[in-house]
């Protein structure tokens, strides 16, 4: 598999620096594969969210991209997380964005990305069941819960619009049960990061977070899915990207 001829090329040579050419996906997958990171990262963005790369304020049409790549002498120490082992660095999320990751996995057809994703959301608004859950020990019907290490997730929303990916803590976004016209009421301020004074919206900070389900339940970190009954999220260490 890639991941696998990936880490295998990590092992077999000694760097110092990486570069990557992708998406929240791609940089997700390259974390996960890299022996260690006491390396620095370069992330160009090229895919079709690059949300984690909007918080790094990276462009696609940087002109002094190979310039970066040859010095990196300025960096940005970004903090890096797990969810049962797997890491990642923009946002976790259970419940609607889970099941829509999970729904888009893997899936190809002529329509534009952006296209498809507005699609899914369109169709899970109506669709979608709030779990029951655990959170921390108390219990929930929940809707949506992400622990937002960046501002944006899902290309233009603004979930966690004072989320610092820097200060050791994720910010913990709990949208309780709603019901179809809630969520289409709520879903433009959502993107716009106007949701947090709803009061179907707990906001905390946290560097520790469980989850549990009497049930398996689909999540993503970073977009990629992930399927589960528990989840246990935890700080890993800084790492190091051109800036």
């Amino acid at each position: 598999s890639d991941a696998e001829d990936l880490a295998l090329r990590f092992h077999e040579n000694n760097y110092t620096a990486v570069s990557i050419i992708g998406g929240d996906g791609t940089l997700n997958l390259a974390l996960n594969c890299l022996p260690h990171l006491d390396i620095t990262i370069h992330l160009i963005p090229a895919g079709s969210g690059n949300d984690f790369a909007k918080m790094l304020a990276l462009t696609q049409q940087d002109e002094q991209v190979f310039e970066k790549i040859r010095s990196y002498q300025k960096t940005t120490s970004i903090d890096l997380w797990s969810c049962n082992g797997r890491k990642f660095i923009n946002v976790f999320g259970v419940g609607f964005d889970g099941e829509l990751a999970k729904s888009m996995h893997g899936k190809t057809s002529w329509i534009p990305t952006t296209m498809k994703y507005w699609i899914a959301i369109a169709l899970h608004v109506f669709w979608y069941r709030s779990k029951n859950i655990t959170l921390n020990g108390k219990p929930y019907s929940s809707f949506m819960l992400c622990a937002a290490n960046g501002r944006v997730f899902g290309g233009d929303f603004n979930i966690a619009p004072h989320a610092d990916a820097q200060d050791g803590l994720l910010e913990l976004l709990h949208i309780k049960k709603v019901n179809v016209l809630q969520r289409l009421l709520y879903l433009p301020k959502v993107k716009k990061g106007k949701h947090l004074h709803l009061n179907v919206v707990n906001h905390t900070q946290q560097n520790t977070i469980t989850i549990e389900a009497k049930h398996t339940m689909a999540a993503q970190l970073d977009g990629e899915p992930m399927l589960a009954s528990r989840f246990d999220i935890r700080f890993e260490r800084k790492v190091n990207f051109v800036s």
